[in-house]
Protein backbone atom coordinates (compact mmCIF):
# COMPACT_ATOMS: atom_id res chain seq x y z
CA UNK A 1 0.00 0.00 0.00
CA UNK A 2 1.69 2.75 -1.20
CA UNK A 3 1.76 6.15 1.30
CA UNK A 4 0.71 10.05 0.25
CA UNK A 5 3.36 12.56 -0.23
CA UNK A 6 2.61 15.73 1.42
CA UNK A 7 2.79 18.51 -1.80
CA UNK A 8 5.68 20.56 -2.68
CA UNK A 9 5.74 23.80 -1.29
CA UNK A 10 5.54 25.28 -4.56
CA UNK A 11 2.36 23.65 -5.68
CA UNK A 12 0.66 24.65 -1.87
CA UNK A 13 1.57 28.34 -2.61
CA UNK A 14 0.08 28.37 -6.46
CA UNK A 15 -3.10 26.75 -4.16
CA UNK A 16 -3.71 29.55 -2.06
CA UNK A 17 -3.20 31.81 -5.15
CA UNK A 18 -6.01 30.16 -6.59
CA UNK A 19 -8.13 30.33 -3.85
CA UNK A 20 -7.55 33.95 -3.29
CA UNK A 21 -8.55 34.63 -6.43
CA UNK A 22 -11.46 32.79 -6.63
CA UNK A 23 -12.80 34.28 -2.99
CA UNK A 24 -11.95 38.05 -4.32
CA UNK A 25 -14.44 37.43 -7.23
CA UNK A 26 -16.75 35.66 -6.10
CA UNK A 27 -17.65 37.63 -2.53
CA UNK A 28 -19.50 40.17 -4.19
CA UNK A 29 -21.91 37.63 -5.67
CA UNK A 30 -22.32 36.08 -2.51
CA UNK A 31 -22.31 38.58 0.32
CA UNK A 32 -25.96 40.25 -0.76
CA UNK A 33 -27.59 37.42 0.28
CA UNK A 34 -26.69 37.70 3.51
CA UNK A 35 -27.55 42.14 4.18
CA UNK A 36 -30.57 42.84 5.77
CA UNK A 37 -32.18 46.70 5.48
CA UNK A 38 -32.51 48.16 8.46
CA UNK A 39 -36.29 48.89 9.65
CA UNK A 40 -37.88 52.65 10.68
CA UNK A 41 -40.84 53.71 12.03
CA UNK A 42 -43.39 56.01 10.84
CA UNK A 43 -45.14 57.68 13.69
CA UNK A 44 -48.76 58.96 13.22
CA UNK A 45 -49.90 62.13 15.44
CA UNK A 46 -53.40 62.95 15.73
CA UNK A 47 -52.92 66.41 16.13
CA UNK A 48 -56.13 67.89 16.89
CA UNK A 49 -55.15 70.20 19.57
CA UNK A 50 -51.55 71.63 20.86
CA UNK A 51 -51.92 68.87 23.89
CA UNK A 52 -53.07 66.19 22.25
CA UNK A 53 -50.90 62.78 22.56
CA UNK A 54 -52.77 60.31 20.69
CA UNK A 55 -50.45 58.66 18.10
CA UNK A 56 -49.98 55.40 16.23
CA UNK A 57 -47.04 53.79 14.16
CA UNK A 58 -45.75 51.62 11.04
CA UNK A 59 -42.44 49.94 11.12
CA UNK A 60 -41.13 48.45 7.86
CA UNK A 61 -37.67 48.28 6.30
CA UNK A 62 -38.80 48.47 2.36
CA UNK A 63 -40.69 51.01 0.45
CA UNK A 64 -44.57 50.87 1.81
CA UNK A 65 -47.81 52.45 1.74
CA UNK A 66 -48.45 54.56 4.51
CA UNK A 67 -51.14 52.67 6.81
CA UNK A 68 -54.48 54.40 5.63
CA UNK A 69 -56.02 57.34 7.52
CA UNK A 70 -59.19 54.70 7.73
CA UNK A 71 -57.63 51.65 9.06
CA UNK A 72 -55.47 53.54 11.76
CA UNK A 73 -56.23 52.06 15.50
CA UNK A 74 -57.04 53.84 17.30
CA UNK A 75 -59.57 55.89 14.81
CA UNK A 76 -58.07 59.29 14.50
CA UNK A 77 -61.28 62.01 14.91
CA UNK A 78 -61.30 65.99 15.51
CA UNK A 79 -64.90 66.78 16.05
CA UNK A 80 -66.36 69.76 13.17
CA UNK A 81 -62.87 68.52 11.21
CA UNK A 82 -62.38 66.27 7.90
CA UNK A 83 -58.86 64.64 7.73
CA UNK A 84 -56.80 66.42 4.65
CA UNK A 85 -53.56 64.59 4.17
CA UNK A 86 -50.39 64.41 6.54
CA UNK A 87 -47.33 66.89 7.22
CA UNK A 88 -43.92 67.12 8.70
CA UNK A 89 -45.05 69.71 10.95
CA UNK A 90 -48.44 70.51 13.13
CA UNK A 91 -49.24 73.68 11.79
CA UNK A 92 -49.14 72.23 7.95
CA UNK A 93 -46.06 74.42 6.87
CA UNK A 94 -43.76 71.25 5.92
CA UNK A 95 -43.53 68.32 3.54
CA UNK A 96 -47.08 67.19 2.84
CA UNK A 97 -47.99 63.20 2.66
CA UNK A 98 -51.30 61.78 0.92
CA UNK A 99 -53.29 59.12 2.69
CA UNK A 100 -51.76 56.05 1.36
CA UNK A 101 -48.38 57.44 -0.41
CA UNK A 102 -45.53 55.53 -1.14
CA UNK A 103 -42.78 55.93 1.48
CA UNK A 104 -39.30 54.20 1.83
CA UNK A 105 -38.83 53.65 5.04
CA UNK A 106 -35.09 54.74 5.30
CA UNK A 107 -35.68 57.05 7.80
CA UNK A 108 -37.85 57.79 10.75
CA UNK A 109 -40.57 59.99 10.45
CA UNK A 110 -43.38 62.20 12.68
CA UNK A 111 -46.44 62.92 10.19
CA UNK A 112 -48.99 64.79 11.45
CA UNK A 113 -53.07 64.71 10.77
CA UNK A 114 -54.22 68.11 8.68
CA UNK A 115 -57.53 68.77 9.39
CA UNK A 116 -60.01 70.66 6.97
CA UNK A 117 -62.66 72.82 8.57
CA UNK A 118 -66.36 72.28 8.08
CA UNK A 119 -67.51 74.02 4.49
CA UNK A 120 -70.15 76.69 4.83
CA UNK A 121 -71.46 79.40 2.38
CA UNK A 122 -71.61 82.96 1.78
CA UNK A 123 -74.72 84.12 0.06
CA UNK A 124 -74.34 87.32 -1.69
CA UNK A 125 -77.58 89.40 -2.68
CA UNK A 126 -77.86 92.39 -5.39
CA UNK A 127 -80.14 93.85 -2.96
CA UNK A 128 -80.68 96.66 -5.76
CA UNK A 129 -84.40 96.83 -4.16
CA UNK A 130 -86.35 95.47 -1.10
CA UNK A 131 -88.01 93.30 -3.81
CA UNK A 132 -84.57 91.91 -5.64
CA UNK A 133 -84.00 88.29 -5.13
CA UNK A 134 -80.73 87.84 -7.17
CA UNK A 135 -78.02 86.22 -5.00
CA UNK A 136 -74.77 84.24 -5.77
CA UNK A 137 -73.20 81.98 -3.56
CA UNK A 138 -69.37 80.89 -2.02
CA UNK A 139 -68.76 77.82 -0.58
CA UNK A 140 -65.19 77.17 1.34
CA UNK A 141 -64.10 75.06 4.67
CA UNK A 142 -60.78 78.20 5.54
CA UNK A 143 -60.36 82.02 5.32
CA UNK A 144 -60.58 82.81 1.62
CA UNK A 145 -61.37 85.80 -0.45
CA UNK A 146 -64.74 86.63 -1.01
CA UNK A 147 -66.01 86.45 -4.43
CA UNK A 148 -64.80 89.50 -6.12
CA UNK A 149 -67.61 91.56 -7.04
CA UNK A 150 -66.74 91.83 -10.67
CA UNK A 151 -66.69 88.03 -11.21
CA UNK A 152 -69.93 87.24 -9.60
CA UNK A 153 -72.33 85.46 -12.03
CA UNK A 154 -74.63 86.40 -13.00
CA UNK A 155 -73.35 90.20 -12.67
CA UNK A 156 -75.13 92.50 -10.22
CA UNK A 157 -76.07 95.82 -11.37
CA UNK A 158 -78.21 98.90 -10.04
CA UNK A 159 -78.63 101.08 -11.98
CA UNK A 160 -77.69 105.08 -11.47
CA UNK A 161 -75.49 103.35 -8.77
CA UNK A 162 -72.16 101.78 -8.22
CA UNK A 163 -70.58 99.42 -5.84
CA UNK A 164 -69.55 100.52 -2.53
CA UNK A 165 -69.22 97.20 -0.21
CA UNK A 166 -70.61 94.40 1.56
CA UNK A 167 -73.04 94.84 4.59
CA UNK A 168 -74.71 92.23 7.14
CA UNK A 169 -77.78 94.22 6.83
CA UNK A 170 -79.42 95.29 3.45
CA UNK A 171 -79.40 99.20 4.63
CA UNK A 172 -75.61 99.07 5.33
CA UNK A 173 -76.07 99.15 9.05
CA UNK A 174 -74.43 95.81 10.40
CA UNK A 175 -70.95 94.48 9.85
CA UNK A 176 -69.07 95.96 6.87
CA UNK A 177 -66.66 93.52 4.17
CA UNK A 178 -64.63 95.05 1.96
CA UNK A 179 -64.79 93.30 -2.07
CA UNK A 180 -62.80 90.15 -1.91
CA UNK A 181 -62.10 90.83 1.76
CA UNK A 182 -60.23 87.14 3.26
CA UNK A 183 -63.26 85.30 5.29
CA UNK A 184 -62.97 82.65 7.37
CA UNK A 185 -65.84 80.39 6.27
CA UNK A 186 -66.31 78.95 10.14
CA UNK A 187 -69.84 79.88 9.60
CA UNK A 188 -72.48 80.93 6.61
CA UNK A 189 -72.67 84.59 6.14
CA UNK A 190 -75.12 86.23 3.93
CA UNK A 191 -73.61 89.51 2.34
CA UNK A 192 -75.71 92.33 0.91
CA UNK A 193 -74.36 94.70 -2.06
CA UNK A 194 -74.42 98.10 -0.59
CA UNK A 195 -74.37 100.77 -3.46
CA UNK A 196 -73.68 104.32 -3.87
CA UNK A 197 -75.72 106.80 -6.11
CA UNK A 198 -73.67 108.32 -8.97
CA UNK A 199 -75.47 111.21 -8.96
CA UNK A 200 -75.10 114.36 -6.96
CA UNK A 201 -76.09 114.40 -3.30
CA UNK A 202 -78.01 117.57 -1.93
CA UNK A 203 -78.30 118.78 1.63
CA UNK A 204 -81.18 120.98 2.27
CA UNK A 205 -81.97 123.31 5.15
CA UNK A 206 -84.44 124.09 7.15
CA UNK A 207 -84.76 127.28 9.37
CA UNK A 208 -86.82 125.82 11.70
CA UNK A 209 -88.77 129.11 12.37
CA UNK A 210 -86.17 131.46 11.53
CA UNK A 211 -86.11 133.80 8.47
CA UNK A 212 -83.08 134.80 5.81
CA UNK A 213 -81.30 132.41 3.51
CA UNK A 214 -79.53 129.36 3.69
CA UNK A 215 -78.85 128.08 0.15
CA UNK A 216 -78.81 123.87 0.03
CA UNK A 217 -74.83 122.49 -0.52
CA UNK A 218 -75.09 120.04 -4.02
CA UNK A 219 -71.59 117.85 -4.58
CA UNK A 220 -70.54 114.03 -5.76
CA UNK A 221 -71.17 111.50 -3.32
CA UNK A 222 -67.63 111.32 -0.82
CA UNK A 223 -67.30 114.90 -1.65
CA UNK A 224 -66.99 117.42 1.04
CA UNK A 225 -68.94 120.68 1.89
CA UNK A 226 -68.92 123.07 4.65
CA UNK A 227 -72.94 123.64 6.12
CA UNK A 228 -73.61 127.24 6.09
CA UNK A 229 -72.45 129.09 9.48
CA UNK A 230 -75.81 130.74 10.55
CA UNK A 231 -74.97 134.38 9.68
CA UNK A 232 -77.88 134.42 7.40
CA UNK A 233 -80.41 133.75 8.76
CA UNK A 234 -81.99 135.04 12.21
CA UNK A 235 -85.14 134.56 14.82
CA UNK A 236 -86.62 137.02 16.74
CA UNK A 237 -85.77 136.27 20.88
CA UNK A 238 -83.33 133.70 19.59
CA UNK A 239 -79.84 132.12 18.54
CA UNK A 240 -78.69 130.19 16.37
CA UNK A 241 -77.27 127.17 17.87
CA UNK A 242 -76.59 124.94 14.59
CA UNK A 243 -77.75 121.94 12.76
CA UNK A 244 -79.54 119.13 14.05
CA UNK A 245 -80.91 115.96 11.14
CA UNK A 246 -84.30 116.68 13.14
CA UNK A 247 -86.11 119.68 13.62
CA UNK A 248 -86.49 118.78 17.88
CA UNK A 249 -82.89 118.38 17.89
CA UNK A 250 -82.99 114.85 18.70
CA UNK A 251 -81.13 113.59 15.95
CA UNK A 252 -77.27 113.72 14.60
CA UNK A 253 -75.92 117.37 15.48
CA UNK A 254 -73.35 119.52 13.61
CA UNK A 255 -71.87 122.59 13.57
CA UNK A 256 -71.86 125.61 11.93
CA UNK A 257 -69.23 126.30 9.20
CA UNK A 258 -68.50 122.35 10.00
CA UNK A 259 -67.24 120.01 7.21
CA UNK A 260 -69.55 116.97 5.97
CA UNK A 261 -68.75 114.82 3.62
CA UNK A 262 -71.56 113.95 1.42
CA UNK A 263 -73.51 110.50 1.47
CA UNK A 264 -77.09 110.73 0.69
CA UNK A 265 -80.01 113.53 0.13
CA UNK A 266 -81.34 115.07 3.39
CA UNK A 267 -82.72 118.11 5.07
CA UNK A 268 -80.59 119.56 8.72
CA UNK A 269 -83.08 121.86 10.55
CA UNK A 270 -81.46 125.25 12.06
CA UNK A 271 -81.28 124.74 16.13
CA UNK A 272 -81.83 128.21 18.04
CA UNK A 273 -81.39 128.87 21.70
CA UNK A 274 -83.49 131.36 23.73
CA UNK A 275 -81.97 134.78 24.67
CA UNK A 276 -83.33 137.53 26.65
CA UNK A 277 -84.20 140.84 25.22
CA UNK A 278 -82.96 143.48 26.49
CA UNK A 279 -84.73 146.86 26.41
CA UNK A 280 -81.87 149.96 25.42
CA UNK A 281 -81.29 152.30 27.68
CA UNK A 282 -82.62 155.81 27.18
CA UNK A 283 -80.26 158.03 24.98
CA UNK A 284 -79.07 160.26 28.26
CA UNK A 285 -77.83 156.83 29.91
CA UNK A 286 -76.10 155.31 27.00
CA UNK A 287 -72.46 153.89 27.94
CA UNK A 288 -69.38 152.02 26.30
CA UNK A 289 -70.60 147.75 26.73
CA UNK A 290 -67.71 145.55 26.21
CA UNK A 291 -67.73 141.90 25.40
CA UNK A 292 -64.58 139.87 26.20
CA UNK A 293 -63.54 136.51 25.30
CA UNK A 294 -61.76 133.59 27.60
CA UNK A 295 -60.21 130.41 25.75
CA UNK A 296 -61.15 128.41 28.18
CA UNK A 297 -58.53 126.03 28.02
CA UNK A 298 -57.16 126.95 24.86
CA UNK A 299 -54.51 129.32 23.83
CA UNK A 300 -54.67 132.25 21.63
CA UNK A 301 -56.61 135.39 22.54
CA UNK A 302 -59.05 137.40 21.12
CA UNK A 303 -59.39 141.23 21.19
CA UNK A 304 -62.76 142.44 23.41
CA UNK A 305 -65.84 144.24 21.08
CA UNK A 306 -67.28 147.15 22.42
CA UNK A 307 -70.58 149.16 21.54
CA UNK A 308 -73.17 151.29 23.24
CA UNK A 309 -76.14 150.13 24.94
CA UNK A 310 -78.54 148.49 22.44
CA UNK A 311 -76.12 148.14 19.87
CA UNK A 312 -76.61 144.72 17.57
CA UNK A 313 -72.52 143.08 17.83
CA UNK A 314 -71.07 140.59 15.51
CA UNK A 315 -68.91 137.61 17.74
CA UNK A 316 -66.20 136.69 16.24
CA UNK A 317 -65.02 133.98 14.79
CA UNK A 318 -62.71 131.48 16.86
CA UNK A 319 -60.06 130.77 14.42
CA UNK A 320 -57.09 132.48 16.71
CA UNK A 321 -58.20 130.08 19.22
CA UNK A 322 -56.77 125.95 19.46
CA UNK A 323 -57.16 123.34 21.72
CA UNK A 324 -55.15 119.77 20.83
CA UNK A 325 -57.72 117.50 21.13
CA UNK A 326 -60.88 119.37 21.07
CA UNK A 327 -63.24 121.15 18.90
CA UNK A 328 -64.72 124.53 19.22
CA UNK A 329 -68.39 124.68 19.38
CA UNK A 330 -69.70 127.86 20.65
CA UNK A 331 -69.90 130.52 23.68
CA UNK A 332 -71.08 130.70 26.64
CA UNK A 333 -71.53 133.26 29.21
CA UNK A 334 -70.24 130.25 32.41
CA UNK A 335 -67.24 128.54 32.17
CA UNK A 336 -68.67 125.34 32.48
CA UNK A 337 -71.33 125.86 29.76
CA UNK A 338 -74.47 126.33 32.09
CA UNK A 339 -75.03 129.90 31.14
CA UNK A 340 -76.29 131.44 27.69
CA UNK A 341 -74.70 130.04 24.95
CA UNK A 342 -73.93 131.88 21.61
CA UNK A 343 -72.82 130.28 18.05
CA UNK A 344 -69.68 131.79 16.99
CA UNK A 345 -70.66 135.18 14.86
CA UNK A 346 -73.75 135.26 16.09
CA UNK A 347 -75.37 138.80 16.49
CA UNK A 348 -75.29 140.04 20.08
CA UNK A 349 -77.54 142.85 21.52
CA UNK A 350 -75.82 144.64 24.25
CA UNK A 351 -77.16 145.41 27.34
CA UNK A 352 -74.18 145.05 30.16
CA UNK A 353 -70.61 144.41 30.07
CA UNK A 354 -69.65 140.03 29.95
CA UNK A 355 -67.15 137.39 29.41
CA UNK A 356 -67.83 134.80 27.07
CA UNK A 357 -66.01 131.28 27.17
CA UNK A 358 -65.10 128.96 24.75
CA UNK A 359 -66.42 125.92 24.69
CA UNK A 360 -64.94 122.69 23.46
CA UNK A 361 -65.87 118.68 22.87
CA UNK A 362 -63.17 116.48 23.02
CA UNK A 363 -62.21 115.08 19.39
CA UNK A 364 -60.48 111.74 19.41
CA UNK A 365 -56.80 111.89 18.37
CA UNK A 366 -55.03 109.28 16.47
CA UNK A 367 -52.09 107.67 18.48
CA UNK A 368 -48.76 105.07 17.11
CA UNK A 369 -50.29 101.69 18.22
CA UNK A 370 -47.12 99.90 16.31
CA UNK A 371 -46.55 98.31 13.10
CA UNK A 372 -47.00 95.35 11.30
CA UNK A 373 -43.66 94.47 9.40
CA UNK A 374 -41.16 92.97 8.12
CA UNK A 375 -42.72 92.22 4.64
CA UNK A 376 -41.02 89.95 2.09
CA UNK A 377 -39.30 92.09 -0.86
CA UNK A 378 -41.34 92.98 -2.86
CA UNK A 379 -44.73 90.58 -1.22
CA UNK A 380 -47.54 91.76 -0.08
CA UNK A 381 -48.44 88.05 1.56
CA UNK A 382 -49.33 88.21 5.10
CA UNK A 383 -46.50 85.64 6.39
CA UNK A 384 -47.86 83.75 9.94
CA UNK A 385 -45.62 86.08 12.19
CA UNK A 386 -47.69 89.12 10.35
CA UNK A 387 -50.80 87.10 11.21
CA UNK A 388 -49.94 86.86 14.74
CA UNK A 389 -48.99 91.06 15.20
CA UNK A 390 -52.32 91.49 13.16
CA UNK A 391 -54.04 89.07 15.76
CA UNK A 392 -52.22 90.77 18.97
CA UNK A 393 -53.75 94.40 17.52
CA UNK A 394 -56.90 92.83 17.12
CA UNK A 395 -56.92 92.09 21.40
CA UNK A 396 -55.68 95.42 21.73
CA UNK A 397 -58.36 96.91 20.24
CA UNK A 398 -60.88 94.66 21.72
CA UNK A 399 -59.34 95.53 25.38
CA UNK A 400 -58.73 99.30 25.06
CA UNK A 401 -62.03 99.57 22.88
CA UNK A 402 -60.61 101.83 20.10
CA UNK A 403 -63.19 102.89 17.66
CA UNK A 404 -60.62 104.06 14.40
CA UNK A 405 -58.00 102.42 13.15
CA UNK A 406 -55.62 104.12 10.31
CA UNK A 407 -52.72 102.11 8.40
CA UNK A 408 -50.79 103.21 6.53
CA UNK A 409 -48.70 101.14 4.21
CA UNK A 410 -44.73 101.98 3.16
CA UNK A 411 -41.82 99.99 1.19
CA UNK A 412 -38.47 100.30 0.94
CA UNK A 413 -37.15 101.65 -2.23
CA UNK A 414 -37.79 99.83 -5.15
CA UNK A 415 -35.84 102.16 -7.70
CA UNK A 416 -39.89 102.41 -9.20
CA UNK A 417 -41.90 104.83 -7.66
CA UNK A 418 -45.13 103.37 -9.09
CA UNK A 419 -44.13 100.22 -7.34
CA UNK A 420 -43.44 101.78 -4.42
CA UNK A 421 -46.78 102.99 -4.43
CA UNK A 422 -48.60 99.96 -5.18
CA UNK A 423 -46.65 97.77 -3.13
CA UNK A 424 -47.38 100.25 0.18
CA UNK A 425 -50.90 100.61 -0.91
CA UNK A 426 -51.41 96.62 -1.05
CA UNK A 427 -49.80 95.68 2.64
CA UNK A 428 -52.10 98.04 4.34
CA UNK A 429 -55.19 96.70 2.35
CA UNK A 430 -53.61 93.12 3.32
CA UNK A 431 -53.35 94.09 6.50
CA UNK A 432 -57.21 95.75 7.04
CA UNK A 433 -58.54 92.60 5.66
CA UNK A 434 -57.09 90.40 7.97
CA UNK A 435 -57.21 92.69 10.45
CA UNK A 436 -61.87 93.05 9.90
CA UNK A 437 -61.57 89.20 9.67
CA UNK A 438 -60.44 88.89 13.35
CA UNK A 439 -62.07 91.53 14.94
CA UNK A 440 -65.13 89.52 13.64
CA UNK A 441 -64.07 86.52 15.20
CA UNK A 442 -63.93 88.23 18.32
CA UNK A 443 -67.25 90.17 18.06
CA UNK A 444 -66.15 93.26 18.03
CA UNK A 445 -68.16 96.11 16.21
CA UNK A 446 -67.99 99.58 15.10
CA UNK A 447 -64.55 100.02 14.32
CA UNK A 448 -63.41 102.45 11.18
CA UNK A 449 -60.40 100.73 9.40
CA UNK A 450 -58.79 102.83 6.71
CA UNK A 451 -55.73 101.52 4.59
CA UNK A 452 -53.47 103.61 2.18
CA UNK A 453 -50.00 103.34 1.04
CA UNK A 454 -47.47 106.23 1.30
CA UNK A 455 -45.02 104.52 -0.80
CA UNK A 456 -41.23 104.68 0.38
CA UNK A 457 -39.42 106.96 2.27
CA UNK A 458 -36.22 108.80 -0.01
CA UNK A 459 -33.37 106.57 0.24
CA UNK A 460 -34.44 104.33 2.45
CA UNK A 461 -33.62 100.66 1.49
CA UNK A 462 -33.58 98.75 4.60
CA UNK A 463 -36.14 95.72 4.85
CA UNK A 464 -37.29 97.86 7.91
CA UNK A 465 -39.32 100.33 6.15
CA UNK A 466 -41.63 97.29 4.64
CA UNK A 467 -44.16 97.86 6.99
CA UNK A 468 -47.43 99.03 7.99
CA UNK A 469 -47.66 101.39 10.44
CA UNK A 470 -50.79 101.95 12.78
CA UNK A 471 -52.29 104.47 14.65
CA UNK A 472 -55.48 104.49 16.54
CA UNK A 473 -58.10 106.05 18.39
Amino acid sequence: MSQSRPLPRAAISLVSVFMAVVFVFWSPFVAPAFAVAQFHTVTFAQNDNGSDSTTETQTENAPTALTLFSALSPPFTNTGQTFLDWNTQPDGSGTTYSDGEMYAFNSPIVLYAIWSSQFHTVTFAENDNGGDSTTETQTENGPTALTLFSALSPPFTNTGHTFLDWNTEPDGSGTTFTNAEIYGFGSGLELYAIWQSTSNVTIAFDLNGGVGTASPVTGAPGSTETLPSGSGISKTGYEFSGWNTSDTGTGTEYVGGESLALSTNETLYAQWSSVSVVQPSPPAQQQAIEIGFDANGGSGSLSPVSGVAGAALTLPGHAELVRPGYLFTSWNTNADGTGTSYASGASVTLSSSLTLYAQWKAAPTAVLFGDVGVFDKNSTSLTKPLQRQIDQLAAAIRVKKYTKVALYGYTAQTGLDTLNAALSHDRAVSVAQYLRHELHDLHVKGVDISASGEGAISSSTSSLYSRVEVFVS
